[in-house]
């Protein structure tokens, strides 16, 4: 199926929260709409960036979730994801991506707010230094942990950070 599971059912436990899923492929907003739903829910078949450039006005200093796909991803998109979030109304962001011990350096990544060059730990993942992509687009981490996740390789951990829009951030030009 797909991701859209959690989402509907706290969209279905907060009728008063509208839920955006957003996935850059029309076949999984269909299967999302055909599979789940609730009044207070809508998907999209778009770009991530797209679609908060077009409803900036709705989401209110709003909550973006991203797990299990930033790894995928190369750091450019990251950063131009957390720069459109921050230029569109997102007051949150919950990270919940893989990392693990990298098979190419032969150790852990280490986070940091702090530039580090994001690594490859399992083909096609990489690891990306999240706290300071957050920080470069304007947003603190108040919680950063290492949660343990039931995987055939002990290694794998899914990280977890909540960042906030940093109200000291808030003349940021990113020209």
């Amino acid at each position: 199926m797909s991701c859209a599971y959690s989402d509907a059912l706290l969209a279905k436990m907060f009728p008063d929260v509208n839920f955006f899923g957003v996935d850059r492929s029309s076949k999984t907003k269909e299967l999302n709409e055909r599979y789940f739903s609730a009044d207070n829910i809508s998907f999209y078949g778009m770009d991530i960036c797209d679609f908060l450039e077009s409803h900036g006005s709705e989401l209110n200093n709003g909550l973006l979730v991203h797990q299990r796909v930033r790894a995928v991803l190369y750091p450019e998109k990251i950063r131009l994801l957390y720069r459109a979030c921050y230029e569109n109304n997102i007051g949150t962001i919950l990270c919940l991506e893989p990392i693990g011990f990298s098979r190419t350096t032969n150790s852990f990544f280490k986070f940091s707010i702090e530039h580090n060059e994001s690594v490859v730990f399992r083909a096609p993942l990489i690891m990306h230094n999240y706290p300071n992509l957050l920080l470069e687009a304007g947003y603190r981490c108040v919680d950063v942990e290492a949660m343990e996740y039931p995987h055939p390789h002990e290694d794998i951990r899914i990280l977890k950070i909540v960042a906030v829009k940093d109200k000291l951030s808030e003349n940021i030009d990113f020209n």
